[in-house]
């Protein structure tokens, strides 16, 4: 689900910034810069934060944020709330996936590089498949419903997130 809803955000924000708040294609793909940039700051401020708030708390409070910050952008009707919600996102996105590999490859010796390679082809396949069925659901609904969709599935990924334990994701 992570990786799908980062798929979704990279491919359909610029396009929900269009089509449903109105905005020109120009200022749309600046949201896109918006998501990419922060992610690339929260990337390099990453060991820091799973250093402070340790992995497991990092993974909870990151896809947390990622979905009400997916809501903000869903019901922000404005250009300006849209890019800060985009912002936010990309912050809180850019170590989730990082500590997913990493509990993944930590889970054992024998077994840890069969589980990275999984999560691995999940997470692509993810990120491949995710946006053209947001895509298909969007033309059979609205882009709106699907992306909330993905909205969904992050307030459970969230939600259930509270029961890893510190010693996968450590």
């Amino acid at each position: 689900m992570i990786f799908l809803a980062e798929g979704a955000i990279m491919d359909w924000a610029a396009v929900y910034l269009v089509r449903v708040i109105g905005t020109s294609e120009s200022i749309a793909a600046a949201g896109y810069a918006i998501f990419a940039g922060m992610m690339l700051l929260g990337r390099l401020l990453g060991d820091r934060a799973n250093r402070v708030l340790g992995p497991s708390r990092l993974f909870r409070i990151s896809v947390a944020a990622v979905a009400l910050s997916m809501a903000a952008f869903l019901l922000s009707g404005s250009v300006y709330l849209a890019f800060a919600a985009l912002a936010c996102s990309g912050l809180a996105m850019a170590n989730v996936i990082p500590l997913i590999f990493s509990a993944a490859g930590m889970l054992g010796a024998r077994d840890g590089g069969r589980s990275l390679s999984r999560v691995i082809s999940m997470g692509y396949a993810g990120i491949l498949l995710g946006p053209a069925l947001i895509g298909f659901l969007a033309q059979a609904v609205s882009l709106t419903a699907s992306l909330s969709l993905v909205l969904v599935g992050l307030a459970a990924v969230a939600f259930f997130g509270r029961h890893f334990k510190e010693g996968i994701l450590s």
